[in-house]
C-alpha cells in the first residue's frame, strides 16, 4: 500500500532595520516583503523602496510573500 505524506513547512526569519534618522516606529504607516526585499511607507508619504533584504530571502517559494508581517522596537544598549 502506498500513501501520500503532506509536509506543510513555515519558515521563520528576522531583520533588524536602521530606519532614516528622523524616523520612528511610530511612523510607519504600511510595510511589504517579497522575495525577502523590504519596502517602508511613511505617515508622511514618504516611501523607501527594497530598503532592507533578509539573507534567506530568495531561495525557496516560502519567501515569495509573508503571510504575516510584524515589527517593534530594538531597544538600543
Amino acid at each position: 500500500m502506498r500513501i501520500r505524506v503532506d509536509t506543510k513547512y513555515e519558515v521563520w526569519g528576522y531583520t533588524e532595520v536602521e530606519l532614516p534618522e528622523d524616523k520612528t516606529s511610530d511612523d510607519i504607516k504600511e510595510m511589504y516583503m517579497k522575495w525577502g526585499h523590504g519596502s517602508i511607507v511613511f505617515k508622511d508619504g514618504t516611501t523607501l523602496e527594497e530598503y532592507f533584504y533578509e539573507e534567506e530571502g530568495d531561495d525557496h517559494e516560502y519567501y515569495k510573500r509573508p503571510k504575516e508581517l510584524y515589527f517593534e522596537e530594538i531597544e538600543e544598549e
